[in-house]
């Protein structure tokens, strides 16, 4: 969202929800389903999260775990999983 806002205030707008992909049944499941929102302990993040997903600002969607690109900026992972990240963000060096 943060990435969103900035190129908002550069004047790049866009109408699209953004992606979220999700690697966690349970994790899209409270995404898309309100009576879930208790079960975060965060509650600031639960009003937050409604928030987005109600405006239509973000568009949780589930991801084969194998596929999570997000993987490279928080796990230590093998050469070729890095690779595949890397190309799947553009980063080709």
């Amino acid at each position: 969202m943060w990435m969103h806002n900035i190129l908002e205030e550069i004047g790049y707008t866009s109408k699209l929800p953004l992606p979220l992909c999700i690697d966690n049944q349970s994790a899209l499941s409270v995404t898309m389903n309100p009576e879930h929102y208790s079960w975060m302990k965060q509650l600031y993040l639960s009003f937050w999260l409604r928030d987005v997903v109600d405006k239509k600002q973000i568009l949780p969607s589930h991801i084969a775990g194998a596929e999570q690109v997000a993987d490279l900026l928080t796990k230590a992972l093998p050469l070729l999983k890095i690779q595949f990240c890397r190309q799947r963000m553009g980063i080709i060096a």
